[in-house]
């Protein structure tokens, strides 16, 4: 048997470690932006420099939802074993009061398919983030 707790912290702790993979996508990022404000926009090479700044948005939101998730972890993972699937559907309540529209009604996920979602981000994240890295080698290294 699986203890909700330690999962839940466990989640937590990898969608923390995955937010730093992002950090990398924010600086090769911002080097992309410098690269194009000093290097001269009008380069074959902007293209490429273009494209790595691009792809930060994506990598700024799944540090976003990296760094929200971790904390949703961590407030599930502080709770008693029997109250996971309660902070679950009032973590859910809570989204619909957020959004300021009720959301159609869904069942509430059950912790271990969050936390493959969480997982999913990571692993998207770090997706992004190895593109960028080698769209920003191929810019560097073009004529």
């Amino acid at each position: 048997m699986i203890d909700d707790r330690m999962l839940a912290s466990t989640a937590g702790r990898f969608c923390t470690a995955g937010a730093t993979i992002t950090h990398v996508s924010l600086g090769l990022a911002m080097l992309a932006l410098v690269v194009l404000a000093f290097g001269g926009s009008a380069s074959p090479r902007a293209w490429g420099w273009g494209l790595v700044a691009a792809l930060g948005i994506p990598g700024a939101w799944y540090r976003f939802r990296l760094a929200f998730d971790a904390g949703v972890f961590a407030d599930v993972a502080a709770r008693d074993e029997g109250a996971v699937a309660a902070r679950l559907a009032a973590f859910d309540a809570a989204l619909d009061v957020l959004s300021g529209h009720p959301r159609k009604v869904v069942a509430t996920g059950a912790l271990p398919e969050r936390v493959r979602g969480a997982r999913r981000l990571v692993v998207r994240a770090a997706s992004v983030t190895l593109a960028q890295a080698l769209v920003a080698l191929l810019a560097a290294l073009a004529p």
